[in-house]
């Protein structure tokens, strides 16, 4: 689904969409939101050969738990 810029900002204001930081107006064009990097990245451990972990993101109540186990800054 492709939102146009008046249909982003009404799902911001009714709170169906959000973003963590806020973003500023600037940030908003005709059918897209312009999304800034940091300058610290995560990324997964390395794994052991022959072994696969998987992670249902669904059932996870705390991310950063996740993100403790098996990656690092």
């Amino acid at each position: 689904m492709v939102l146009s810029d008046h249909e982003i900002w009404m799902e911001i204001n009714s709170k169906r969409l959000s973003f963590n930081p806020l973003i500023t107006p600037d940030q908003v064009t005709p059918s897209s939101v312009d999304l800034r990097l940091s300058n610290q990245f995560t990324v997964f451990k390395p794994q052991t050969v022959g072994v696969t972990t998987q992670v249902d993101l669904t059932k996870i109540a705390n991310i950063e738990t996740v993100i403790q186990q098996y990656a690092e800054e």
